[in-house]
This record gives structure tokens, sequence and C-alpha cells, in this order.
């Protein structure tokens, strides 16, 4: 029953959970009884079964697992059709968080007081390959609903749990030392406190020496983690831990002395554990993989220092992406910080005792590190042993930084002021070790320059010391501490938490926020300036850099620091490195080569925001600021556009390019006033945009090139906040407008030639991923509200005409199978559609019929995407295309309809040939009736109207060759829709109304056709309810569009989804009753109606009556 794909669980998932309830009802208790009974069997002849024999050790195997699968069920129908068990950890990423939702009938099992003793039973006699099944059983029975049960009844249950527990933990079984049982153990003790409350396990009698043996339990797992490897069972001791603690200050227990003694030895474990393991991964650089960890283990002594040393300078700074020590566990940042979340919570318990601890240990490891890097500037090259030190230490210092940082980021409001003076002793300490480091990079920020090997300055030591694993990590620890400080005590909360600024001042001298805040800049700007090519550690600094200017007030507090006037008044490749163009940037893969860029934009987004905030109308302010921008545009403006010589390679030149279109583009984002995007439109235009063509140009087919240059444009033409609605003087959005038809257009000419010849692996970033950026452009043109598009009609610009032409040209080269593959090539897709099929459906239709087809094909086949946003999409291109056809029909019986010149609806227009006195001509009056009349006429696509009018109306025409099963186009859509807004878990059930009543009324004989289908193709004792149900669909809808008439459907559609839903309740019962009996008379003898007896589903029947078989 949970074996269904999650295809199938779009497509059937209604009938599926109706067969599954059924299921539950009528016979999972059956079978989780009878596998109960086949385990009682087994539990009475263990002493007499082998289990090496494969049929004996099968039979209790699979009565294990038919007990699972019945525990497991998706009672509720939370993951129907996914075929993942509700129980599995794999199934949703929640196990934490799961609780069963057992059938109030299954009580009396769990009332019975031999089923859990039952399965500790089992445990205890069968081999480990059983027991973890035995204990997987048991982490279900422990996650029962607590509704389930009495306070009594739960009391017993825990009870029974907790001694099975407790008697494994003393007996330190054997099988524990199974990897698997050992993890369905920890699972089970998390379920305990996970469903059950501390006042209940404080309440059983074994309460005090459950906790005690939990801890030692605890204690041993955690010391041994590293070298067993079970980081994930790890996760569930510490999420009882968490869960344990976290529950005391709403405890009142004489034992709560207890339980925070024990929390604090489990602190004291992990962090011992946490600093002894440094060793193991530091000296066994060859243990790469994980999952062949235990064929490694044998090796991982026989690795040498001295080639780790050897892979560190050659490698740089490649340990943040794992290149140096892959096993180490700093380097698995969601692992980590999900751990250091539940020490956090742990350690908060006797605070005083892990500061202690945590203060003791920084400080030897922190005076260790300081030594040994005196000695290391002592000379120009580094002894092995001295490296060790180093490296070691740098690991202690990284763990210890994270534990910190954790520490004070897990601050509650209600805690003491004891607690903010441990804050501020722990603050201190990492202040004074960024201090250290910090000096530490300055010593050697010349080796660059530095050739000589024997200069103190060495690059060898400057790359043993500044470019090691252990620096990185220690980089990565101190701006995560960064994060948590910052989001703890910088900002609006600064003046309630005084104590911890006051320590700060007493040791560091850092005596307001301002300094604080200081502090920050300087370390930002450091590791800017040298970490050039580190991309965890930049783009973290980055983020940092980003968070800490959000809000005015912190901005303005920002901008009176030294650090931030430098960045804004000096951010050239000499003073920011990582702003240069990497030697090595070409053989980058697409991924790292966008993850690089990716910086440039992040640091110019933030930036702007930060000259935004004193720039005003201050043009030369910008100019001042765009000057290193100024200098590299007009490089390029000699290279690319007037010939000049250069001293750049055509590499060179090209990353160039890329680099910056990403700083413009940042830079633009940020830009939200008029004043100040008028500067840069006006320092950008009109050089800026031919370097833009003349890029595509050379690089059509670059993705690097192509997708930059056109995400720069999107982000230029984009009106945010109404920064391009400028005076009515100034032609602004007309010049946009041009110049993006120009890319637009270069970039389409070359790559629809050559876009069938690209590869499978390259077709994203080759291909689609440019496409996307353009399509994007276009679309925030589009729907940007600053261009009256009926000027280029007026006066014979064809810019808008080329720009959408191309556009259009670009979607058609995308096809289905893509859509499908890329939900973000199909939201672009859609997303300019809808506007193109609203604002300028006469140039779509205007193409002809093979076009709109296509589109029409192309939402027909997207309209039941997984994508909600993509589906919603399709509604509405559908709806207008639908909409603009309805009218059109009206309109034409109107004119069809003759009137005189006494019944002209409106003032007659005479043309200049009309004679006074000669009449008025038949041509005359028609032109009084025709749909433009007036300034209408003059409409964008006036002159396209008659053609993409006959292509409308030829949607509703009979074609010569009508498609597969006599349908046409229209009609399956429509059998499509009215298939699927009747399931009963339609997630766009409002979207799918709106193209669905056009539809209904533009061909109301052949719904009325299919709807008398799909009712004859019913048993007979249905077929009157399923009328009746539908004639409740329109209801009262009369023949128009209107807005009213559209909320009538709609209504009228919840209505009879509803009446199905009850009706098909009420017939599924009424099966399950006959089902159930057992020698019924009735059911011998046939006399029940076979209608009775069968499930249908209303969907699948629309669908098999129009002959479409698969449509869902």
């Amino acid at each position: 029953m949970n074996q269904t794909t999650e295809s199938d669980m779009t497509r059937v998932i209604f009938l599926q959970r109706k067969l599954a309830a059924s299921f539950r009802d009528s016979l999972l208790l059956p079978i989780l009884r009878l596998s109960l009974s086949l385990l009682r069997e087994a539990d009475k002849n263990i002493p007499s079964l082998d289990f090496n024999n494969p049929e004996q050790h099968g039979f209790v195997s699979h009565s294990l697992q038919l007990v699972l699968a019945c525990l497991t069920f998706d009672f509720i129908g939370t993951t129907a059709g996914t075929g993942s068990a509700i129980g599995d950890e794999s199934s949703s990423g929640m196990d934490d968080l799961v609780v069963i939702q057992i059938p109030t009938s299954w009580r009396p099992v769990f009332l019975d007081p031999d089923t859990v003793p039952l399965f500790f039973r089992l445990y205890s006699r069968l081999p480990p390959a059983l027991s973890s099944l035995v204990l997987s059983c048991l982490v279900q029975i422990a996650s029962i609903r607590r509704s389930l049960l009495t306070n009594p009844e739960r009391a017993a249950l825990l009870s029974s749990m907790v001694n099975g527990a407790r008697d494994i933990l003393a007996n330190q079984s054997t099988s524990l030392s199974n990897s698997d049982v050992y993890h369905e153990f920890c699972r089970f003790l998390s379920r305990l406190k996970c469903n059950f409350q501390l006042t209940e396990l404080v309440a059983l009698d074994c309460y005090v020496e459950f906790i005690q043996l939990l801890t030692v339990f605890t204690v041993h797992s955690l010391k041994s983690f590293q070298q067993e490897n079970n980081d994930n069972s790890l996760h569930y001791l510490l999420a009882l831990w968490q869960r344990l603690v976290a529950s005391i200050p709403y405890v009142q227990s004489p034992d709560s002395d207890l339980l925070e003694n024990a929390a604090s030895q489990v602190t004291s474990a992990y962090i011992g554990a946490c600093l002894a393991s440094v060793t193991q991964y530091v000296n066994s650089p060859t243990n790469i993989q994980l999952d062949s960890k235990k064929s490694n283990k044998s090796d991982a002594g026989h690795s040498s220092w001295a080639g780790l040393n050897s892979k560190s300078s050659a490698r740089g700074d490649e340990a943040a992406d794992g290149g140096h020590d892959d096993e180490c566990p700093l380097d698995n940042l969601t692992t980590l910080l999900q751990q250091l979340e539940q020490f956090a919570i742990i350690g908060r318990c006797k605070y005083s005792e892990t500061c202690g601890l945590i203060t003791r240990v920084f400080d030897e490891a922190a005076s260790s590190y300081e030594k040994a890097l005196n000695m290391a500037s002592q000379g120009s090259t580094l002894d092995a042993n001295l490296i060790r030190v180093i490296r070691l230490e740098e690991h202690r210092l990284a763990w210890l930084v994270y534990m910190v940082g954790a520490l004070i980021g897990s601050r509650v409001n209600n805690t003491t002021a004891d607690d903010d003076d441990f804050d501020g002793e722990l603050v201190c300490r990492v202040l004074q070790l960024v201090r250290l480091t910090t000096n530490r990079m300055s010593m050697y920020s010349g080796v660059r320059s530095a050739n000589s090997p024997g200069s103190p300055t060495s690059p060898l030591v400057s790359e043993q010391l500044n470019r090691s694993s252990g620096a990185c990590r220690l980089e990565m620890a101190t701006l995560s501490f960064f994060e948590q400080f910052r989001r703890m005590y910088v900002g609006e909360s600064v003046g309630r938490v005084s104590r911890v600024h006051q320590r700060l001042a007493d040791v560091l001298g850092i005596s307001d926020d301002l300094t604080v805040l200081g502090v920050f800049a300087n370390k930002v700007v450091t590791n800017l300036k040298y970490w050039t090519e580190n991309e965890p550690i930049l783009n973290r600094t980055l983020n940092l850099l980003s968070e800490l200017s959000r809000g005015y007030t912190a901005m303005r507090k920002l901008l009176r620091l030294d650090d931030i006037q430098f960045m804004l008044t000096s951010h050239t490749e000499e003073n920011f490195p990582f702003l240069a163009a990497r030697s090595d940037f070409s053989s980058l893969s697409n991924n790292r080569q966008t993850s690089v860029l990716r910086l440039r934009t992040t640091f110019y987004t933030t930036l702007a925001r930060l000259l935004m905030v004193e720039l005003g109308e201050d043009e030369n302010r910008f100019l001042n600021f765009m000057a290193p921008l100024t200098r590299n545009a007009n490089q390029l403006i000699v290279a690319l556009l007037s010939g000049g010589p250069s001293h750049m390679t055509p590499e060179q030149i090209k990353n160039a390019v890329v680099g910056l279109a990403r700083d413009l583009r940042g830079l633009s984002s940020s830009l939200n006033t008029k004043p100040a995007y008028q500067m840069l439109l006006d320092w950008f235009y009109p050089s800026g945009f031919k370097l833009c063509v003349r890029a595509l140009e050379l690089w059509a087919l670059d993705p690097m090139v192509n997708a930059s240059v056109l995400k720069l444009v999107g982000e230029l033409i984009h009106n945010r906040n109404g920064r391009l609605c400028f005076d009515p003087t100034v032609p602004t959005g007309y010049l946009l407008l041009n110049e993006l038809s120009r890319i637009v257009t270069t970039f389409g000419v070359q790559m629809i030639p050559n876009a069938s010849e690209i590869s499978k692996q390259s077709l994203y970033p080759v291909k689609l991923k440019p496409i996307v950026a353009a399509l994007d452009a276009l679309k925030v043109c589009l729907s940007g509200n600053f261009i009256n598009f009926g000027v280029f009609s007026l006066f014979r610009e064809d810019s808008l005409e080329k720009a959408i032409g191309m556009g259009v040209q670009l979607m058609l080269c995308i096809s289905d199978a893509e859509l499908q593959e890329f939900p973000k090539v199909a939201q672009s897709f859609f997303s300019l559609l809808e506007y193109l099929v609203n604002d300028h459906i006469a140039f779509v239709a205007s193409l002809g019929d093979a076009v709109l087809s296509h589109f029409l094909n192309t939402i027909a086949h997207s309209l039941m995407s997984i994508d909600t946003t993509v589906a919603e999409n399709c509604c509405l291109c559908l709806d207008y295309i639908l909409t603009h056809l309805f009218k059109l029909l009206q309109q034409q019986q109107q004119i069809d309809s003759g009137l005189s010149a006494d019944d002209a609806p409106r003032l007659l227009v005479l043309e200049n040939d009309v004679v006074v006195g000669n009449g008025l001509s038949s041509s005359t009056i028609t032109n009084c009736r025709m749909r433009h009349y007036g300034a209408s006429k003059y409409a964008v696509w006036s002159t396209r109207i008659p053609v993409a009018e006959a292509t409308l109306l030829n949607l509703i025409k009979p074609g010569p060759n009508p498609v597969p099963n006599n349908l046409n186009l229209l009609r399956r859509i429509m059998v499509i829709l009215l298939s699927s807004v009747i399931q009963e878990d339609c997630r766009i059930q409002f979207s799918i109304t709106h193209p669905l009543l056009p539809l209904i009324l533009l061909d109301s004989e052949y719904y009325t056709q299919l709807r008398n289908r799909v009712i004859a193709s019913l048993p007979t004792g249905r077929q009157e309810a399923v009328s009746k149900l539908f004639e409740k669909l329109m209801d009262e809808v009369e023949f128009n569009l209107a807005g009213a008439n559209r909320d009538k459907f709609t209504q009228n559609v919840s209505r009879f989804k509803h009446a199905l839903g009850e009706f098909i309740k009420s017939a599924s019962t009424k099966i399950s009753d006959v089902s159930a009996m057992n020698n019924n008379e009735q059911a011998r003898t046939g006399n029940t109606d076979p209608s009775d007896m069968e499930y249908f589903c209303l969907s699948s029947a629309i669908v098999e009556a129009a002959g479409l078989g698969t449509v869902l």
C-alpha cells in the first residue's frame, strides 16, 4: 500500500487515499494482531529456533517487518503515494517530530500489558540483525499519539518502555556494538522525550537510575563518536538531552539537581570529545571517503605528515572545500551547526561550569597557538613539529570558537546578569584570538611580492600559516561566532546588555556599540583582503557585511567607520584581490565560476546600499564611488568598441566584461530611488549598452558572458520602486526598450541557430540559462508600466516588435521536455507568456496558427505541473487567450446582426471622401460597429488585428485533419481542467475555474455531450446522483464573462466538489459495510447491486468518456 511512485500520487491520489482508508479500517488491525501472535509464538520457541536456518530466520524477520509496516502505515494520508513510511527517518527529514496517528480501535493492542515487554524479550534473545527491527518497532510504539491513551494508561506504557531501556543500559548489551542496533536504540531513547513530558518521566520509580545509566551511556558515546562514525546516532542522543534540559525550568522536582548534574557531565564530555578527536583527522589525511571508512581505517596510520604538507603548499586554501582533511567534522556544516545548537541548550544548564571549562581549555590552546606563531615568525622555514602544533591548536580553537558562538546564540531574554558576565568572558577571548589571527595575516601581507625563500615572509611559510586547513576552519568558526554575536549583542538591544560591553571595555577597550561595529568592519576588510580565493570564507564574510547593513540606523553607524569608508572609496582589485580575475578561472566548473562571480554581486549590492544612505543627488559623490568601475569600463570600451591597443588578452577581456556586468548588476539592484538610478543610467548610457551588444556578438554562446550581460540588462530595466518613472520630458523608457531590443536580438540571432547542436550536458548553462535571462528581461520590461507601447506603432518604430518577436522565437526553441525538466525555465517561460497573451495577444496570434497552437499545447502539457506557480501561470495564460476569443465572438455577432444608421451605437465617423448630401454608405455604418474606434485604431498592434482575429477564430473551427480521438486542442484542455478541478487535492482550484468557464461557454455543445457520456458510463444506480451533481456546476451561470458571473461559477465548482465528496464518502461507507460482511446471504447469492461493490473516480470517468485515456 505504501509503494506508489510520485507521479502516480499526482494522478490518482484521490482513489488511492480512499482505498488506503478502507484498507486501514477493515484489514490493517487484523494483520497487526496476526503478526503479534506470530511474534509471541516465536518468543515461546526461541530456544528451539536455528537462526542460521534461512526459513526460521525469515519467519521471525518477516513477522517483525509486518508489525513495523502496520505501525508505519500512512494512517491520515500525509505521505500517500510517496512510497515512504511515516516512521522512516528518511521520509520527511523531520524524524524528531513524528507522531503516529494510531486509530482509536487499536487501543486494546497497546493496553495489553505484554505488548511492550514482548519486544524487549525478543530484543534480548534475537541476533543483532533482528534486534534492530525490534527496536524500530519500539520506536513507533513510543511515537503513538498521546490522545490515544488516558493519563494512567500512558504512564503505564511509558513505565514499561523506560524499564526496558534501563535494562538494556544496565546490562550493557553486546548488541549495541552493532551500528544498526545502536542507531535504533538512540532513536528510541529520543522518542521517549519527544512524545512524553518530563513530568511523566520524573514520576517513574526508575527515573533516577535511568538518568544515571543514560548519562554514562551518553558520555561513552560522545567519547567514541569520532572513532565509530555514529554522528547520525549522536544527533538523537543530543536531541534527547536538549529536550530534557529545556524542560527543567517548567518542572518542580526534588531530583532536578540530578538532571542538571547529568547535563553538565554531557556538556563536558562533548567538549572533551571534540577536542580529543582533533588528532584523528589531522593525522589521517587519506581518510577521504566516509562510505569506505572501515576499509580506510587500517591505512590511516601509514600516512605521513610530510605528504599532507606537500598537498597543503600545492593546493592552497582548498581545505575549505574538503581538500585536506575530508573527514573533518568541521567541514560538514549542516551536521556541525545542528549539533552545536543542541549542545548550546545543554551547555546553558549550569552555565558557570560550562564557561569555566571552555575558558580554561581556550586559554591553554590560545597560549600554545600564540607561542607557536611567535616561534614561526622568527625563521624562514617551519619545523614539522611546529607545523603540527599550530594545526592542532587551530583545530582545537576552531571547535571552541564554534561552541562559544553557539552558546552566545542560545541566549534567551530571561538570562541572569551572571550569564551576561559569562558571555562577556567568552566573547573577550574570541575577540583576543581574532586580533591574533589578524596580526598573523598582516605579518605575511607582503608575501605575494616576496620571492626570496630566505625572506621572513617566504611564500612557503605564509602558505603553511595563512592558507592551511586549520587556518581556514578557524576562520569559518570565527565568522560563525560573529554571526551569533551580531544577532544577540549588536543592534537595538545593545543598551539592555551593557554588562557584556562593560567586560569588553575593561579587557579590550571596546567601550560602545560603534567600537563593536568597528571590530566587525575590520574583520570584514581583513578577510576580503587576504582570503582572496577561498569562496566559503569570502561568501560568509560578505553575508556578514550584508546583514550588518540592514536597517537605516545600522548603516549610518557603519558609515562612521574608517574601514567602511575605505571600502566605499577604494574598492579596487589592488585593495580587494578577490575582485581580480583568477588565473585558473577558465578551468573551474560552471558552478564554481558562478559561485566566484556571485561574490562580486553580493559585494556591490552591499556597497550600493551603504552609498545610498547619504548619496541624495550628489553626483560628484556618485562619480567618485564609480571611479574604479569607470576605469575598468573605459578599458573595455577601448579594447572592444574603438579597436584601440589593449594590454589585456582576449581571455582577460572576457573575464573583465563578466566581472563588470556582475558588479553593475549588484550596484543597480540597490539603487532604488529615481535620483540615484538616474545618475547610474547617465553614467552607463549609451556606451555601456554598446559594450553589452559587442560582448554578445563576440561570446554569444559563452554562458558566463551572455547570462551575466542579459541579467545586467534585466536589472537595469527593472522598475524597482518606480525608479524608471522619470519626468515626462525625458524619453528614458523608450531609450531603454530600444537598447533591450538590440541586445535581445543580437543574442537571439546567434543562439537560435545553434540551440539544437548544444549537448545534453551543456543544455542548461549554455542554452537555457541565458534564454531565461533574456525572457526575464523582456518580462520586467513589459510589466514595468513605464512605457506607452502605443507610441511605437504610431511613429512606426519597430524596436518593440523586434524585441517581442525575438522573445517568441526564443520561447519556441524551448521544448516541452525542457520545461518539464527545469522548473525555473518553466516559471520564466509562462511568466512572460502571461504578459504576451494578455497585452500583446494580437501580435502573438498574428504570427499564425502554428505559433498559437504551439503555445496552447505547451500550456496543456504544463497545466498539471507539480510546481504550483507554473500551473497557475498556465491557467492565467489560457484564461487570457480564451477571454479574448470569447469577446471576439461576441463582437462578430454584433457586426453580423446588421444595423441602420439610426441604430448606430457610436458617433458616425465620416471619411474624407464623403460628400455632403450624398447620404451614408453601408461601409460607413459598418465602421461604426467595428471593434477599434477613435484612438483605439492606433493601438500598438492595430495593423495585425485582422490576421490575429482570424487565427483566434480558427481555434474553434473544426480542422480538416482532426487530432487523435476526434478531439481538438481546446476540447482536450477542457477535459484536463474539468477532471483536475474536481480532484480532492486540487491545489489551484480557483485558478482553474477562470479558463474553465470560457471553455464551457465557447463549446457548450461538447460540454453537454461529455457530461452525458460520463453519466452514461457510470453504474445505473449512480447515474441520477451524478446527473444532479453536474446540474449544480452550471446553476445560475449566464453566458458572459463578467466578474460576478465568474464568481458564481467558482462558487458552483466548490459546491460541486463538496457534494461529490459527500456522495463518494457515503458510497465508500456502503462498500466497506458490504465487504466487511462475512457469510452474508445477499453477498453469497449475488443479489447485491454491482454499483454498491465498485469504487469509482469521477475524474477518471471524465477522461475515459472523452477518450483521452492517460491525460492524468
